[in-house]
């Protein structure tokens, strides 16, 4: 595993999870965690005791991410759009994993990728191609360019 306390100036500082203690405080206030966790009921736990927190679990995986409630993708775009004056009627969101459900559901339009797990697909109101085979750049181009 790895575990990341700071930005460093180009890319992020990656330091081996074994060698840290975690039982102690982290050392700066965490803008996401990502662990993985065999058992989803200790997610769910620990998830439980910070409610400022959502968890998402990522397709396929034992990962599951603690992300303060605030900071997901969605209130991201909400304030590109606000800058660029734009409502989020008049924006398309892409996405494949359950992290993503809450950006397609409330953008004006919603693309699950065509390899995007079934809950996507269920509140997308369209589906493009895989994100390995430039699905979003297809897309782009045939609603958007054209």
């Amino acid at each position: 595993g790895y575990y990341v306390e700071r930005r460093a100036t180009s890319a992020w500082h990656y330091t081996n999870a074994k060698s840290r203690d975690f039982s102690e405080p982290l050392s700066e206030p965490a803008f996401k965690i990502t662990a993985e966790l065999r058992n989803p009921e200790v997610a769910e736990e620990i998830a439980s005791r910070h409610p400022a927190c959502t968890l998402v679990k990522f397709a396929g995986t034992n990962l599951f991410r603690f992300v303060h409630r605030n900071a997901g993708k969605i209130h991201a775009i909400r304030r590109i759009a606000e800058l660029n004056h734009m409502q989020l009627s008049e924006v398309a969101a892409f996405g494949d994993d359950y992290i993503d459900i809450e950006m397609i559901r409330n953008c004006g339009c919603g693309v699950a990728m065509e390899n995007a797990v079934p809950e996507v697909k269920r509140v997308a109101d369209a589906v493009c191609g895989t994100n390995d085979r430039d699905g979003v750049a297809d897309w782009l181009e045939k609603f958007i360019l054209n």
